[in-house]
């Protein structure tokens, strides 16, 4: 019966699993309580959970990933869990920690290379909103068209295509929050067509100064 499931993951081996042991591998260390934490909200549609893992090195360890909403919270956890694995390992110098043998890591002074995305995944409670320090990525407004709005935030999807190192983040959707609608407007409508700039925050690109076209 044990050859039954061969060339079958096994269902043991979930994505919170996957992760824990990438990060184990990474810290050169068995984890600890508080190394790996999960938090779930309900949201409009079900459950979005967050991971956060304190183990990783440098800013790494105060990042935030947010998966996608899911019907329980185990499933939310389980996203998000498989978003920080993707991006972790997509990350050259993380996957570049995987290789190095114990004690020849960088330390947990070391901040990594440019500014990083942060909890730079789907999307991220902690590290998304309108107040958030932003830096803006250009003067010239662009224009796309909404692909999504929830309750007080949605995402839009450029017509041009974005010269930036997170553009391809949440598969190239950018952020907008409703306060940074035109005052008086309080949502969009999918489909509309609008005109941002566009910044950069710690979590990925989003839009601001949005104007209804």
């Amino acid at each position: 019966r044990a050859k039954q499931g061969e060339g079958v993951e096994t269902p043991a081996i979930t994505p919170k699993t996957k992760l824990n042991s990438l990060c184990m591998k990474i810290a050169k260390r068995y984890l600890q309580k508080g190394d790996t934490l999960y938090e779930a909200l309900t949201v409009a549609g079900g459950f979005q959970a967050t991971v956060r893992l304190a183990a990783l090195p440098g800013d790494w360890a105060g990042r935030c990933w947010a998966g996608e909403v899911c019907s329980t919270k185990q499933k939310a956890e389980q996203s998000a869990a498989h978003i920080a694995l993707q991006q972790i390992l997509a990350d050259p110098e993380l996957a570049g920690e995987l290789e190095r043998p114990k004690g020849k890591g960088k330390g947990k002074s070391e901040k990594g290379n440019g500014k990083g995305y942060g909890g730079y995944s789907g999307w991220v409670w902690q590290a998304s909103g309108p107040d958030q320090p932003r830096e803006r990525v250009q003067e010239t407004p662009l224009i796309g068209e909404v692909v999504e709005w929830k309750e007080h935030y949605g995402w839009v999807m450029a017509d041009e295509p974005i010269d930036h190192h997170a553009a391809s983040l949440r598969g190239g959707k950018l952020y907008v929050n409703k306060k940074d609608l035109p005052e008086g407007v309080t949502e969009l409508a999918v489909g509309s067509k609008v005109q941002f700039f566009l910044y950069e925050d710690s979590a990925g690109l989003g839009g601001e100064e949005v104007v209804l076209l």
